[in-house]
Formats: structure tokens, sequence, C-alpha cells
């Protein structure tokens, strides 16, 4: 059995915090060390009506066997859509995978008239989440549309007069800055998947070895082999960038 751990935010501007607490919290209760009995934990940035099939999710559900377990800090985390909220959990419960929401301690299941319930309240409510904003920024759009019209100019949410719609010039789209980010993240992870130098540090770190001395015998391996022993940028290794690496293997980890 292992224990995972999935967090999801829908865009770059959002963080991971207070899901970190919820499921930290949850954790330090039941007696459950972050550092050493958690075997993964998947982080994205995607809007949550994505299916999951076209998230890093799926490679996590896929690399569970029977008896793992998934800690979320709530459903919503998961995803926005119930049709496939619903798929995740059958595809969990048929496999004998829990999925544990540790905002409030509750197993998600479908198995049970129980379970069924609270399946259906709980993916309900984050559709109608979705849809609520989605129409809370149509009426904004109309809003804007209608003063355009009768007032030749609307005051937006930073306090500027704007006399037409569309973002003005110099301000960065937000769209292309996520995509820009997570393309930083995938190359990221691409890497750490090919490199053998980071898999040997983070061995390493799985025994408990102190950082100093993970650090000092990595860059007596740069020395000797540069192009493997390397960050990368090709750069030797130091504390700093250590902690990164454990940080974002695992963002429960100090």
């Amino acid at each position: 059995m292992a224990n995972h751990i999935y967090f999801r935010a829908s865009t770059d501007g959002q963080d991971f915090m207070q899901q970190q607490n919820c499921v930290n919290n949850y954790l330090t209760q039941h007696r459950i060390d972050p550092k050493t009995d958690i075997a993964k934990t998947v982080v994205e940035k995607v809007s949550g009506t994505v299916k999951h099939t076209e998230r890093k999710l799926a490679s996590l559900l896929a690399t569970c066997k029977q008896g793992d377990i998934i800690y979320i800090s709530e459903l919503s985390r998961l995803g926005r859509n119930m049709s496939d909220l619903f798929n995740i959990v059958t595809e969990a419960c048929e496999r004998k995978i829990t999925i544990v929401q540790c905002k409030d301690g509750s197993t998600i299941e479908n198995e049970s008239i129980g379970g069924k319930a609270l399946l259906f309240a709980l993916s309900l409510a984050a559709e109608i989440e979705v849809a609520n904003t989605r129409q809370r920024t149509r009426m904004a759009l109309e809003a804007r549309k209608n003063l355009l019209v009768t007032d030749g100019a609307f005051i937006s949410k930073s306090g500027k007069v704007c006399t037409k719609l569309g973002r003005p010039k110099g301000i960065p789209n937000p769209v292309a800055i996520a995509a820009a980010s997570q393309s930083r993240v995938d190359a990221k992870i691409k890497w750490r998947e090919t490199s053998s130098a980071y898999k040997w540090t983070m061995a390493r770190v799985a025994e408990g070895m102190p950082r100093k001395e993970i650090v000092r015998l990595f860059n007596e391996q740069h020395r000797l082999n540069p192009e493997v022993y390397c960050t990368r940028t090709g750069k030797p290794l130091t504390e700093a960038t250590l902690s990164i690496w454990i940080s974002e293997a695992n963002p429960l980890a100090v």
C-alpha cells in the first residue's frame, strides 16, 4: 500500500497553500509523516473542467495499485465536472484505490448509498460553482457593454477608465503566462525523469543522507563528469537547489 497526494489549482496565479495546510493537518492528526509515508505528490495548475484523462491525475491513478490511498483537500480539486468526477471515483473504487477528502476526513466512494449521495452532492456543488462563475463573467461583460453604449466608458477592477473592451496594451495575458509557466514545469519534469543525477540525489534523500553530504558527493562527481552530474542548467548542486528539488517532489516537506 502506498500513499499519494494530489493538489490542483485552476490558474497560475493561485497557490497550493490552503490545500497543503488542509492535507497536512489531516496527516498530522493521523500520524502520517509526509516525508516518509508519502510515495508521490502530484501538483498541477489546470482548470477542473478539463477531463482528468488530459491531466496529470490520470497518470497518478494509472500508477496506483490496490490498497493505495490518494489524499485531496476536497473533492473539487479532482475536478468540477460531475460526469468526470463519477468516472474518477468509479475507477478508484473498481481498482480498490481509496480517495480521502482531508477537509472532513471522509472517504469518497460510490459503492454505498451514503457514498453515492455524498459524491452526488459534492460533485453537483462543484459543477454549480463553475456555472455560477461563468454566469458572473457573462453578466459583468454585458454590464460593461451597456456602460460603453450609455456612458462611453466603464471603470475596470483596477480603477482605470476604459473606453473599449479588451485587455489594455502592455498588460500580460494570463492565459499566455499560465501556458509559459506550465511549459517550464513540464520541462523540469521531463529533465528529472531522464536525469540519472537527479534520481541519484533523490535516492540519497530517501535514504536520509544529510543534505550537506549529498551536495558534497554530488559535486565531487560533477568535477569528474560534469555533463552527467549537474543541475538542469548544467551547474553544480547547491543546498538551495537541493531544497527546491525536495520541496517540489513533496510540497509538504520542510
